[in-house]
This record gives C-alpha cells, structure tokens and sequence, in this order.
C-alpha cells in the first residue's frame, strides 16, 4: 500500500512539472514566495496505545496535543507551489488504574516535501496538496505497578506521507491568514517488547499517524 501511495504522489508531481503542464509552469505569473508559521492541535492514531487491553490495564491514552509547524512556498505561478514543511509534536500524558501506572512521552518532528495547487480566487483562495516526507521520532515510557518498574525508549526516522487541504484569507496584501487540515501517515511502530512486559497479549506498537488541524499566518514576496 505504501508502495502504491508513493508513486501516485511522484507520478502526480512529475504530471505537474513536466508534460502538458510545462507551459502553464512556464507561463507569465506571479512567481511567488511564501513563509508561513502555524499553530494547531494534532488527533493522533496512537496504535496499542489506544487499545482496550491496554487500556484496561493501565487506563485511557488520549495523546492528542499541540502541534507547532512552519512552511516555506515557491511557486511557479499562480496555482501551483512546492511547498516544503516542518512541524513538531511532543506530548507527555500519564496514567494510572488499578494499582498500575505508565508515563508515556512521544515526539514527532516531520520534514516533508509537497506539491501545492492553489485556487486562484480573489480573496478566499481554496488549496489542496500532498507528499513525501521523513519523519523523525522518539517514543518513551515508564511503567510502574505490584510487579513491574520498567522504562522504554525508542527512537527512528521513518518515511511517510501526507495529504491536506485548506483556506487562504489573502485581502491582497503582503500577509494572509490561513486554516488547514492535514493528515499524516506512517503505520505502526515498534515500541515495546512483549517478553520485557509479559503481561501483555504482544508487541506494543504506537502509530504516530493522525489528523492535524491548523492556522496560521502566511507572508508573501
């Protein structure tokens, strides 16, 4: 399935830049240059994190938090941009039920690659996109109960992907407000073995994945 994803979106981006499209590229426009800040909160998967067994044992993980980003556009006319991203999440959550108690941090730090199309409406200007990027991550928990006193840390860079889509509030001046959501997706992770806690049913796997919910601030030149 990753397989298919990556290809559609290189496949899509070289449609984009070369082909029939070279002369819409290529054409008179405003070739523009936008640096953008935002702040916004992230939904994430969480993988066994969020899973009633574990649930049952240690209690309810949400991990959903912040999420800062900032984005560097260039466009090639009026519609379409590369856009290059970079956003952080880092959340620490603790739990504790039945005598059982976990302290969970997670971090993410996603550095992607993405083509942009930009409607080119007056004032509203709707925009949708997509790409590829790395994404780095760290996971760390402690886990305390009658039997257990363990601690876990786990780290690792994985590539992923994301697609999003958005409003950009451009009144026709150098600085625009904009809101997007943006999803992001890598699969399970390993995170905890099963032999180090044996009460487990398997493997703890945590899914950095999730829905990104945003706004900002976008200053063109």
């Amino acid at each position: 399935m990753k397989k298919i994803v990556y290809t559609f979106i290189l496949v899509t981006g070289l449609f984009f830049l070369t082909g029939e499209y070279s002369s819409i590229l290529n054409a008179e426009g405003s070739h523009e240059i936008g640096i953008a800040g935002k702040i916004g909160y992230f939904v994430i998967n969480g993988g066994d994190l969020k899973d009633p067994d574990f649930k049952d044992i240690f209690g309810n993980y949400d991990g959903n938090g912040l999420m800062l980003g900032g984005e560097l556009d260039f466009y090639f006319n009026r519609m379409i941009a590369l856009a290059f991203m970079v956003d952080y999440y880092n959340e620490e959550e603790n739990l504790s039920l039945l005598g059982y108690s976990a302290s969970i941090n997670q971090k993410m730090v996603p550095l992607s690659f993405n083509v942009k199309v930009r409607l080119p409406l007056p004032i509203i200007k709707p925009y949708f996109g997509g790409g590829i990027g790395l994404y780095f991550w760290n996971a760390e928990a402690v886990f305390k109960g009658e039997d257990i006193d363990k601690d876990f840390a786990k780290d690792g860079s994985e590539i992923g992907v994301n697609v999003f889509g958005g409003i950009q509030l451009h009144p026709g001046t150098l600085i625009s407000l904009f809101g997007e959501v943006r999803y992001h997706y890598l699969g399970d992770l390993k995170f905890v073995d099963r032999e180090s806690l044996t009460f487990l049913s398997d493997t703890i796997r945590t899914d950095l994945s999730g829905i990104q919910v945003s706004g900002g601030v976008l200053i063109s030149f």
